[in-house]
């Protein structure tokens, strides 16, 4: 199950953050500083091409995850093109990197978090090498994604439909929650996973 509890709510990417940054699954990782109401926009996809402009030019990384080579895989400075289907076997991967390579916030999982050792047990085997075998990509992808996750002022994961409504979409949404908690990239401004939803 997901480490944490339900009282997190994630903190919408703050576009006047100076420095960090990065996209997976589609979602962007920066330092972002304080995060207010009026910094909130409505994404749409030219809005959206011009944070990750603006993260890049603040020295922020963008990585996206996505299949297909979309327009915004091309201004990436990560393209990682998975197999449909294998979120899942990259988030664990990811997480099994964090883990082994010390890229975990282990205050925030002891003080916010329950569960983290079933959840190291459930990732043990999946290793990098064997989530790149998975996803069909080079395992420096999964190595690099975990470790810029993991150690960015802040990462904040913007996500759409196909996360949350595949056949498997709890476990995507509960795999990518848990690499937040396990990171402590969550409850701070400009970090947590952040659906696009246009559900109210």
């Amino acid at each position: 199950g997901t480490i944490g509890n339900t009282s997190f709510v994630a903190i919408p990417y703050n576009s006047r953050a100076r420095e960090g940054a990065m996209v997976l699954a589609n979602f962007l990782l920066e330092p972002a500083s304080q995060a207010r109401a009026q910094d909130i926009k409505s994404i749409g996809s030219v809005d959206v091409l011009n944070h990750m402009e603006a993260i890049r030019a603040r020295g922020g990384k963008v990585v996206v995850v996505d299949p297909r080579r979309t327009r915004t895989a091309e201004l990436a400075d990560e393209w990682i093109p998975i197999q449909p289907g294998t979120d899942v076997a990259l988030f664990h991967g990811m997480l099994h990197a964090m883990i082994w390579e010390g890229w975990i916030d282990r205050e925030f999982v002891v003080e916010h978090t329950e569960g983290f050792d079933a959840l190291k047990a459930l990732v043990r085997d999946a290793t990098p090498r064997l989530a790149a075998q998975r996803c069909g990509i080079d395992e420096k992808h999964v190595l690099e994604a975990a470790r810029w996750f993991a150690t960015s002022p802040a990462t904040l994961s913007l996500y759409c439909q196909g996360l949350n409504q595949s056949t498997s979409g709890t476990a995507k949404n509960t795999a990518l929650i848990d690499l937040h908690l396990a990171a402590g990239q969550i409850g701070r401004a400009g970090a947590g996973p952040f659906s696009l939803t246009g559900q109210p």
